[in-house]
């Protein structure tokens, strides 16, 4: 009887908005970002797409990534059952990393893990046609490093945080017309 009342209280504390409701950071702020305005390449013909510089590195860059963290996973995998593998990876004693029950917990993905290069971009194009104002996501900071040492006088490069959001604006709307950092988010998963 205690059970059920304790349970019918704390029903009615959580909702009458008492205790705090936990929610997971805005995924509009999530990660390193930079904008930049840096400029196309590519020919627009068929396996010649154009894109900003610096995005079609970094997205190869975190394709391959997840594409070895994936086989990395697929293999270990193949190996623990088909048998024990020939030349096992060093790693923990046995026994170590054990749960109560004697079980190893399930292993983290490795993709989710490490995620090399930039994980998302969008662009706009200014209003010449000849360079574009790029947004970039990535999960490490040194996806941007490229980017962030390129010294040509008309690249320009603002990380999101670390400079005030007019600035950018200031920046960019001499170059596009009515650009505002609002209205160019990335959602990044």
């Amino acid at each position: 009887m205690r059970k059920c009342c304790a349970l019918v209280a704390l029903f009615c504390i959580n909702a009458s908005g008492i205790l705090p409701v936990l929610k997971g950071a805005d995924a509009t702020q999530r990660y390193y970002r930079v904008v930049c305005l840096v400029h196309l390449t590519g020919s627009g013909a068929a396996g010649d797409p154009i894109v900003p510089e610096y995005v079609g590195a970094g997205v190869a860059v975190a394709q391959a990534g997840a594409a070895a963290a994936i086989g990395r996973a697929t293999s270990t995998t193949t190996a623990t059952t088909n048998g024990p593998a020939q030349n096992p990876a060093p790693g923990p004693a046995p026994g170590a990393g054990q749960t109560s029950t004697g079980q190893r917990p399930a292993p983290t993905p490795a993709y989710t893990v490490a995620r090399p290069g930039i994980i998302a971009w969008r662009m706009t194009r200014t209003d010449d046609g000849t360079m574009a104002i790029v947004h970039m996501v990535a999960v490490d900071h040194h996806a941007f490093d490229a980017v962030l040492a390129d010294t040509r006088p008309e690249i320009l490069v603002f990380e999101v945080g670390k400079t005030p959001t007019a600035s950018i604006e200031a920046a960019m709307q001499s170059h596009k017309q009515g650009f505002s950092l609002a209205n160019f988010q990335v959602v990044a998963q």
